[in-house]
């Protein structure tokens, strides 16, 4: 790995950049996941939709991800904090897409 990035957008949820001087996977989790949520297809009921756009992460969980953010900007994390932020990042890559679909559901509600 040569560079890495993380952070949190301004709802809390966690991003980061990675890049590889290894090849690539053919097929990542978020792109696993993009084809199961089908974040396009507004196909939610508007009850599911206010459910999923109100999903957070805690307040511990936030500050946790800032504290590895910190160590990994210093080059000092662990493998196991590493883990961390990546299964993080997942959850939040999720998160948005399934938030991604309830917005969009919300609104071809309203609009009909």
């Amino acid at each position: 790995m040569t560079a890495t990035r993380i952070g949190t957008t301004g709802a809390g949820y966690l991003w980061y950049t990675c890049v590889m001087s290894v090849e690539s996977p053919s097929i990542t989790d978020a792109d696993i996941l993009a084809a199961v949520v089908a974040p396009q297809q507004p196909t939610m009921s508007a009850e599911a939709a206010r459910f999923f756009l109100d999903l957070r992460f805690t307040q511990e969980q936030i500050e946790h991800m800032h504290a590895l953010a910190e160590k990994n900007n210093m080059g000092t994390l662990t493998e196991g904090e590493r883990a961390d932020m990546e299964s993080y990042a997942r959850v939040g890559s999720f998160i948005s897409l399934v938030q991604s679909k309830a917005r969009l559901s919300l609104k071809r509600a309203t609009d009909t």
